[in-house]
């Protein structure tokens, strides 16, 4: 009995031995499983932190870069860029769903492969926000070429009353008292050695332009002094006279007494332009002022005729100078129509002059052509 209850005793003795090891190896075995599972977790948890960064880099640079191009007026570009790039963001979204399934619900090898998806998603957005970045700073460059170019393009058209002032103004210029700019330098704050030949019509455009610009008033009801039409009817008179008398002139049995006519018409005529700057001192008009400059041109076709050169050209200057104040006077009234109707004239006086003078670029040519191209500057830019 001793024996047996002594074997029984040991029997119970290695039984619950036998448990205590198996439960100490289940132990074993959960720790082991746990520590696993934390050196995966770290294995594992820099690879999402290099997704997140990426992700985060993608928000705080997109959002940068959104206030930075509106700052700059460019915010047009980035969404323009992001309208360009619409269907790739459609791509990118379902790309995102795909990683976030595999995220959840695919196995530790889909794992592996979701979270390098996903970083390659984070990766490529950053490369187009790149992309849109680059794409704004190519257009503020592009606006500042065009700014170079169009400003040196339109510099002859788009006249800064201020800086004329401070750069040109060296001297008042008062249109009245120098027709035709000979004297360009006086105005200038650079010498007339600087300017080149092809310069000089934009600057005296820019003269021109501020000094009628500040005279403009607009169209007036103006009461004709009698005077001022008793003269003109006497021009009239006068010159259908004169045009009766160049008719006679050409005729060939008049060939014979051609320079008593000539000479006879020439006197008419001048009388004619002698009533009509009477009108002009009683009344200044662009259409007077403007058929004076028609009269001179006559009185230098006749004094071709009669091969007076001199007198000729004389005559051509005066009809420049006539035509010069009739754009004056025109653009006191704001009267476009009446600044082009004067401008052929100054246009016609400059082609006769090159004719009388037989030369392209003597001195009185010149003269008449920079001042001809200046006021065709001006009428273009007029408003």
């Amino acid at each position: 009995m001793r024996d047996m209850a002594k074997q029984n005793r040991n029997q119970s003795f290695a039984g619950k031995t036998q448990q205590n090891e198996k439960t100490e190896e289940t132990v074993q075995n959960e720790k082991r499983g746990r520590k696993d599972q934390r050196e995966k977790r770290k294995r594992e948890n820099p690879r999402w932190v290099h997704t997140h960064v990426f992700w985060c880099l993608d928000i705080l640079y997109a959002v940068c870069l959104y206030f930075w191009s509106k700052n700059i007026g460019k915010s047009s570009v980035f969404f323009s860029s992001l309208a360009e790039g619409a269907i790739n963001i459609v791509v990118v979204g379902i790309e995102f769903i795909q990683f976030i399934y595999d995220k959840i619900l695919s196995t530790k090898r889909k794992k592996k492969s979701a979270y390098r998806m996903g970083t390659a998603i984070a990766v490529g957005i950053l490369i187009f926000i790149g992309a849109t970045h680059f794409k704004i700073l190519s257009s503020v460059k592009e606006d500042g070429e065009k700014m170079t170019s169009t400003g040196m393009e339109e510099s002859r058209k788009a006249f800064s009353f201020v800086e004329d002032q401070m750069v040109y103004q060296v001297q008042q210029y008062i249109l009245e008292d120098d027709l035709f700019i000979e004297n360009l330098e006086q105005y200038c704050s650079i010498t007339d050695r600087e300017i080149f030949p092809e310069e000089r019509p934009d600057i005296m455009a820019e003269l021109i332009l501020s000094y009628l610009k500040s005279k403009a008033v607009g169209t007036m009801e103006k009461v004709l002094p009698k005077d001022y039409e008793t003269n003109v009817l006497f021009a009239d008179v006068l010159y259908n006279s004169f045009s009766d008398l160049l008719d006679e002139s050409r005729q060939p049995e008049n060939g014979g007494i051609m320079d008593k006519i000539c000479d006879y018409a020439l006197k008419i005529l001048m009388d004619a332009i002698n009533y009509r700057i009477e009108a002009d001192h009683s009344l200044y008009t662009a259409e007077n002022r403007r058929l004076i400059g028609v009269y001179q041109i006559d009185t230098g076709d006749l004094y071709l005729r009669m091969e007076k050169i001199d007198s000729a050209a004389d005559s051509y200057e005066d009809a420049a100078e006539w035509a010069v104040q009739s754009i004056y006077s025109a653009a006191v009234e704001n009267d476009l129509k009446a600044m082009n109707d004067a401008w052929d004239v100054l246009n016609h006086a400059a082609v006769k002059m090159e004719q009388a003078e037989g030369s392209d670029d003597g001195d009185r040519v010149q003269k008449m052509k920079n001042i001809r191209d200046a006021y065709r500057i001006v009428i273009d830019q007029w408003e």
